[in-house]
């Protein structure tokens, strides 16, 4: 699926686990309940895209642009988004753990501190 063309799809409760989804067009499409889990997403292009209960733990969004994206519920433990585009995305209710954000800072206001 490298380099695929998807602009507007419905990717819904699809299994796309591990999936190499590098230099993508994702625009606009809709990921609810999705399973991206450890997918590679480097250079993905995926501004107005709905990620909603999307599990994108582990994933890798190097230089994606995710220009205002929607990230409601969605899991980005240990996400790699190094460089990505993030201006006007909105998150909601979103898990950050151990989320290398865009500018290379480390989000951790999720993480559960055992005890």
């Amino acid at each position: 699926l490298s380099g695929a063309n998807m602009e507007g799809t419905l990717l819904n409760g699809a299994m796309l686990a591990g999936a190499d989804l590098s230099g993508s067009n994702l625009a606009g499409a809709a990921m609810s309940n999705t399973n991206l889990a450890g997918a590679k997403m480097d250079d993905v292009k995926a501004p107005g895209a709905l990620f909603f209960r999307a599990n994108l733990s582990h994933a890798s969004m190097i230089r994606a642009d995710l220009t205002a994206a929607v990230l409601m519920e969605a899991d980005m433990k240990s996400v790699n988004m190094t460089g990505a585009l993030v201006n006007g995305i909105v998150e909601r209710r979103s898990f950050w753990c151990n989320t290398i954000y865009a500018d290379g800072t480390l989000r951790n206001e999720d993480c559960q501190i055992g005890g």
